[in-house]
């Protein structure tokens, strides 16, 4: 737009070009020429009314500036000098690869490769081909591959010759750059995806197109990965991208798996946004890690709009966790694991089992367990606020279960710029870590020596304060070594942050807060952003401090959630406040306290923020029995009361009572059988028992049969508001009994259970009654596909339902760990396929309470096989049929 009378009025707009925004205009103050640096540089020469684009070796430009007699211009593929009117010719400048790059990558003589818009850049900043997105090479392979949205290219010589192809066909749907992956282990071999797979085996000589993955014509590959320890399984990530189909979509990405390199595929799960990365553990197939970011397969402004997570599967992308824990609330583009992080095999001593399928390693009873197959430990993480490491994922098996990751992240972005860190690529051993930038460039950093030190948790604070007050909150700090005391340091960037206690220690393992003061005495109502910054050995990390300052309150009124009923243990609809200012318009961000007064029960938050109507709230949990709660919702002088009745008792369906290792609906229980108990309002949470004799009650839950003599309890495995677990006694005798579960002292309806003689069940690996057994050798080992049995050895597993024993034992006992063992009154048979086995001992396994062991010799006479059927009979009464591989 162009003013001639100093603003009052303004011309029609003069048509110039496309470009990023933000633009602006450049004035040549001696020539008096207008200069725009869009897509192209365009320039007018009479005060705007009309203009040329200017020839320029530098394209897609961002910024510029007029330094002297020249225009400095900057975009994609780097800077560039342009002489103004009547100067001289300006000096070549170097094309310096300033600008957005989506991947990096180290070739066999460690040389930097980074691929973006502006194309791809190798050693001596050398521009190879056109836009692309995705480059890989490896240590082992001259081979360099990249992949454009039109084309793939690659170097069979370490860079110094390309070639390009067209891989996918023509009008296929595809990500803005198509992503690439290449096996680790034969160079020769690459994938490239569009909506489906394209496979080379001959270095890029010819493509095979491989079937689509997914069946929705509206979404694409956005990420594959491939797993190291069993390169045929591949995994991908599908979405909808609203800037190819030009249409809405749902921010949300489809995860699939092939195990047979591409040739089929099935959906496993999905996660929530855009997977930018995938990866899988180097030696757990089922384990994979999912970035979530702003950059799914190029740039994307949907994805940039929805929440960053890294997210972690266990079981091939079914269900996912999200491990981002202390990490900054931005976008996760990229994840790397480092293969050499694997802790050591080593047996760890482990609890008592409280859950079938869980059996204790000789010597019986609490004891050491060997560890198999754990995650790396290592992961480094691309993401808009820096690159960030953990040493201490977690996860895997230890300590005798399934144990949740919960890695802390320390910032290793000293050096790097104050940009989106779109990608990183670890090579090892050399221990070089690169970081891709968008549009700073491409870093590198040694990764040896790093090791954990003190960690901040979070990286970011949220504080909520009214105008004129000040809170203390605390920086939390975690010691996550475990052998040095370290020291700390924290500083302060702004004036309205205090430090009472500037420096400190942390003992191996140990945690602490350092507290902070956020004083709203000089803030206006609004978000304020400030900065700590930690120092702690070769460590230098920010935290941001986001401070919500508000208006004070002069309302409060009860929205919804007043006098509510619900079901004994049952989460109520939202308990919710409306807070207005003197004005009677809805405060938003006000902080409201809520808190139990009388009855019990639980709420989900404490402390909630108003949102954008003025509305805080919090959900109430009935306490698990009978009561009248109130609950009192606070700010600042203004306060209001709930109250809600919890109405109804502990709940029974029929056929819900199984047995709890075979889950076999139609088969008897036993004395000795693991009972399964399905209903609703069981227990207040979930607790399982500890090692030892089993208890009568837990959690104030117990479970009652009914028999002749009277009520008996049950002894308990495990209580959860849904499922309770329970022992029959090995001496039950035969017959129909009625079962309840009492909750807080209220009884659930009875429900009849039928008692056979003998209900046998082999506990198995996977927990469900079916596959692979529970078989330890005598060294130790637990039988597996890749250890499998000797013939002519024996084996032991673990079983319920074998009736009673001698001598007998009390309700929950564990069995006796010397002679005289209880073993079974009864003998049981054991087939391996059609072929019995020698018995050798039969009787509840020592120090154990609720499992029966049995230990057998395997038929020389069985074929080497990885499934033998194995089953248990006894006294006519067969069990579930398990598998053993046998050598």
């Amino acid at each position: 737009y162009r003013s001639t009378d100093g603003g009052n009025t303004w011309s029609a707009p003069a048509r110039v070009g496309e470009g990023h925004t933000p633009t602006q205009l450049y004035l040549d103050s001696a020539s008096g020429n207008l200069y725009i640096a869009g897509d192209s540089l365009m320039v007018s020469t009479n005060q705007g009314m009309s203009w040329v684009s200017l020839s320029t070796k530098t394209n897609v430009l961002h910024t510029a500036v007029i330094t002297g007699d020249m225009l400095l211009v900057g975009g994609d593929g780097g800077l560039e000098m342009v002489p103004l009117a009547n100067s001289a010719v300006p000096r070549a400048i170097q094309q310096l690869p300033l600008g957005q790059f989506f991947s990096a990558s180290l070739d066999s003589q460690n040389a930097v490769w980074a691929a973006g818009p502006a194309g791809l850049f190798g050693p001596a900043a050398r521009k190879v081909t056109n836009p692309v997105g995705a480059v890989a090479a490896l240590a082992n392979s001259s081979d360099i591959f990249a992949a454009g949205n039109q084309a793939v290219y690659l170097s069979e010589d370490g860079g110094s010759q390309f070639s390009s192809g067209k891989v996918l066909a023509d009008g296929e749907l595809r990500a803005p750059f198509p992503p690439l992956v290449v096996d680790p282990v034969n160079p020769s071999s690459a994938f490239v995806a569009g909506t489906r797979l394209y496979h080379t085996t001959d270095a890029g000589q010819s493509w095979a197109a491989l079937p689509v993955v997914d069946s929705d014509t509206t979404r694409v590959i956005i990420a594959i990965a491939m797993a190291p320890v069993q390169r045929t399984t591949l995994y991908a990530a599908t979405a909808c991208l609203p800037e190819i189909v030009l249409t809405s979509c749902p921010p949300v990405s489809l995860i699939w798996r092939s195990q047979n390199s591409g040739q089929t595929w099935t959906q496993t799960g999905s996660v929530s946004g855009y997977v930018n990365r995938l990866a899988v553990d180097p030696r757990q197939n089922n384990t994979v890690y999912a970035a979530v970011g702003g950059f799914p397969a190029g740039t994307s402004l949907s994805a940039g709009y929805v929440q960053g997570d890294l997210q972690q599967s266990i079981n091939s992308g079914m269900t996912w966790t999200s491990i981002r824990t202390n990490l900054p609330n931005v976008p996760v583009n990229a994840v790397v694991i480092d293969p050499t992080s694997l802790p050591p095999l080593i047996v760890t001593p482990v609890p008592q089992p409280t859950f079938p399928g869980q059996p204790p390693t000789p010597p019986f009873g609490p004891g050491r367990f060997p560890v198999f197959n754990q995650p790396a430990q290592t992961l480094y993480v691309a993401t808009d606020a820096g690159v960030f490491v953990t040493f201490n994922l977690g996860g895997g098996v230890g300590g005798g279960g399934n144990v949740a990751p919960n890695p802390q992240w320390t910032d290793i972005s000293w050096g790097l710029p104050p940009v989106p860190i779109t990608d990183i690529s670890l090579r090892q051993p050399d221990g070089i870590l690169l970081a891709a930038t968008f549009g700073r460039g491409v870093y590198s950093i040694s990764a040896k020596g790093l090791a954990a030190g003190i960690v901040v948790n979070s990286l970011s604070i949220n504080v909520t304060l009214m105008k004129g007050t000040a809170v203390t909150t605390g920086v939390p700090l975690f010691n996550v070594t475990g052998s040095n005391t370290l020291g700390w340091r924290l500083n302060a960037y702004d004036s309205w942050l205090g430090i009472a206690e500037a420096n400190g220690t942390l003992r191996p393992g140990g945690s602490g807060q350092a507290a902070v003061r956020v004083s709203a005495a000089g803030l206006q109502p609004g978000t304020h952003l400030g900065r700590l910054q930690l120092i702690s050995g070769s460590f230098v990390q920010t935290v941001f401090v986001v401070a919500h300052v508000t208006e004070a309150p002069a309302q409060m009124t009860i929205f919804s959630g007043n006098n509510a009923l619900g079901n004994v243990g049952a989460a109520l609809p939202p308990l919710q406040v409306v807070v207005s200012g003197a004005n009677q318009n809805p405060l938003n961000g006000v902080p409201v306290n809520f808190a139990i007064v009388s009855g019990g029960g639980s709420i989900s938050s404490r402390t909630a923020f108003t949102n954008a109507a003025g509305i805080a709230g919090t959900v109430l949990t009935l306490p698990p029995n009978r009561a009248t709660v109130q609950v009192l919702a606070t700010v600042a002088d203004l306060s209001v009361t709930f109250t809600a009745t919890a109405v109804d008792v502990p709940a029974l369906l029929q056929d819900s009572i199984v047995d709890g290792v075979t889950f076999n609906s139609y088969a008897p229980l036993a004395p000795g059988s693991i009972i399964l108990i399905t209903g609703q309002n069981l227990a207040q949470t979930t607790v399982f028992a500890p090692a030892g004799t089993l208890p009568l009650i837990l959690a104030t839950t117990r479970v009652w049969i009914n028999t002749a003599a009277g009520e008996a309890a049950l002894p308990l495995l495990s209580v959860s508001p849904t499922q309770v677990r329970a022992l029959l006694p090995t001496d039950v005798s035969a017959g129909v009994y009625g079962l309840r579960v009492e909750a807080a002292s209220i009884r659930s309806n009875e429900v009849q259970i039928y008692v056979a003689a003998f209900a046998p069940g082999i506990l198995t690996q996977s927990g469900n009654g079916r596959g692979l057994g529970i078989f330890i050798k005598d060294d130790g080992s637990v039988v597996t596909a890749s250890n499998p049995a000797d013939r002519g050895s024996s084996v032991t597993f673990f079983a319920t339902g074998l009736g009673p024993v001698n001598p007998p034992v009390g309700p929950g006992e564990p069995g006796a760990v010397e002679e005289p063992l209880n073993r079974t009154i009864t003998m049981p048979r054991v087939f391996f396929d059609t072929y019995a086995g020698d018995v050798l001992y039969s009787g509840l396994a020592p120090g154990v309470a609720g499992r029966y062991q049995v230990t057998v010799r395997v038929p020389l006479l069985v074929s080497p096989a990885t499934n033998i059927s194995v089953s248990l009979l006894i006294e006519g009464f067969a069990s579930n049929r398990v598998t053993i591989p046998v050598r």
